[in-house]
C-alpha cells in the first residue's frame, strides 16, 4: 500500500495497492479535506504495509525453517539406521542383548525426530526402531529414507531408498504433517500466512470499492475522485467503470464483512 508520490515497495500480496489523490477536479475536493484524506490514507497504508511485511517475513522465515528442519531430519535418519544395524548385530547368536549405550542413542534420536516431524516411533521386538510419518517409514531397521521439500517449500515428501524399473527413486508426497516442528511450519506456510494475505487483499478491495465509489455520479460510472487503486507494472486501476478494461469495474459491492471473504 503506497502513496503514489512516495514510491514505497509494494507489499499487498499479488499486486501493488496504492493510495493516490490524482486527476481530481480542484473544485471536487476542498484543499483541507484533501489534506485530511491524504493523512488518513497514508496512515492506513502504513499499517497495512506493516502487517503485510510481517506476513511476508514470517513466510520467508518459515520456509527457511522448514528447509533446516528437513536437513536436521536427514542427518538423524541414517544415524538411526546405523544404530539399528548395531543393535541387530548385538542381538545375534551369542549376544543376549545390545549394549545400553546403543539403546540410549536410539532413544535420543527418536526423541529428536519426534520434536522435528512428530509421527510414530516404534520399538521392534529385536530392539531396533522404526520411525513413521503418516504411516510412511522414514527409517525401518537398517534402511533410511530421505525427507524432501517441494521447490516452492510448501510440501514435504519422502524419497525411498529404492528405485523403479527405470532407475528413478521412488517417492511419495505427504499431504500434511500434524506433529513436530515441521507440522507447525507447514501450518504457518500453508494456512496462517495465506489467510493473512487473503484478508489484506480483501481489505484492499474493500477500500478501492468503498472509497472510490464516493466519487461516482452513479453505479458503474468512472469515479471522479480516485483515492485508492491497484498498481500492476506501470498501470494503475481505480476507475470502477463497469465494462471497461479496468478490473476494478468488476469489483463486487461491499455491504458487509461477508462481501470481503
Amino acid at each position: 500500500l503506497v502513496h503514489e508520490d512516495e514510491q514505497e515497495t509494494p507489499v499487498v500480496h499479488g499486486s501493488q495497492f496504492c493510495f493516490f489523490f490524482l486527476n481530481s477536479p480542484a473544485s471536487a475536493v476542498p484543499s483541507m479535506t484533501a489534506a485530511a484524506i491524504t493523512a488518513s490514507a497514508n496512515n492506513v497504508a502504513s499499517r497495512l504495509n506493516g502487517v503485510a511485511t510481517i506476513a511476508d517475513t514470517l513466510l520467508t522465515n518459515s520456509k527457511s525453517g522448514l528447509t533446516d528442519t528437513a536437513r536436521q531430519v536427514n542427518t538423524l535418519l541414517p544415524e538411526l539406521a546405523a544404530i539399528n544395524a548395531k543393535i541387530t548385530a548385538g542381538t545375534s547368536p551369542g549376544n543376549t542383548a545390545p549394549s545400553a549405550d546403543l539403546m540410549d542413542e536410539r532413544d535420543r534420536i527418536l526423541s529428536s525426530l519426534q520434536k522435528l516431524v512428530g509421527g510414530q516411533s516404534l520399538i521392534n521386538g529385536d530392539g531396533t526402531a522404526t520411525q513413521l510419518v503418516n504411516g510412511i517409514p522414514l527409517v525401518e531397521r537398517a534402511v533410511a529414507n530421505t525427507l524432501t521439500i517441494s521447490s516452492d517449500q510448501t510440501q514435504i515428501g519422502v524419497k525411498f531408498n529404492s528405485k523403479d524399473n527405470l532407475g528413478n527413486p521412488n517417492g511419495q508426497t505427504l499431504q500434511t504433517i500434524e506433529g513436530g516442528q515441521a507440522g507447525a511450519l507447514l501450518q504457518v506456510i500453508n494456512g496462517f500466512v495465506p489467510s493473512i494475505q487473503q484478508r489484506l487483499n480483501a481489505i484492499a478491495i474493500g477500500l478501492v470499492k468503498v472509497a472510490n465509489s464516493a466519487g461516482q455520479s452513479s453505479p458503474g460510472t468512472a469515479t471522479n475522485v480516485p483515492i485508492f487503486g491497484f498498481k500492476v507494472g506501470n498501470s494503475i486501476f481505480s476507475s470502477l467503470k463497469a465494462g471497461s478494461t479496468d478490473p476494478t469495474g468488476a469489483l463486487p459491492n461491499i455491504t458487509s464483512d461477508e462481501d470481503l471473504t
